[in-house]
């Protein structure tokens, strides 16, 4: 596998969870959209799962580093939740997992870089300071 496979897969997938998004309130439509979600899902999972098996160095190649492409997909897999119809479809635990695993393996070759993933807090909707409020 290539970075430029990885990445291909991974733009597949967040634009297979935006369409997912935006089909929420059409039933037929939200159904094909997570089919291809789904799809998209496990073929990124068969793809992780090949780096894990094969060349540790090319995995940290592929992953290593700053982590983007682990962060993109952790982002895909947090905020993208799926209908009850898919809710206990195994690819979405399967793919988390492989990320899990990759993210274990570069802990362990790239220990002083490795930077795990953590989910980012919304912004503020509104910021008030007391000395400002009470006019002093």
């Amino acid at each position: 596998y290539t970075a430029e496979q990885v990445d291909d897969l991974i733009s597949r997938l967040e634009h297979a969870a935006e369409k997912q998004a935006a089909h929420k309130s059409q039933a037929v439509r939200l159904r094909a959209a997570e089919r291809d979600l789904l799809s998209s899902a496990e073929r990124l999972e068969q793809l992780l799962h090949t780096g894990i098996t094969a060349d540790k160095q090319l995995l940290q190649q592929v992953f290593g580093g700053e982590e983007q492409r682990l962060h993109r997909v952790h982002h895909v897999l947090h905020v993208t939740e799926l209908s009850d119809i898919n809710s206990k479809d195994q690819r979405w635990p399967q793919l988390k997992a492989a990320v899990e695993t990759v993210e274990e393996l570069l802990k362990k070759y790239c220990s002083t870089t490795f930077r795990p993933w953590t989910p980012m807090r919304p912004a503020p909707e509104a910021v008030s300071y007391e000395a400002f409020a009470t006019g002093e």
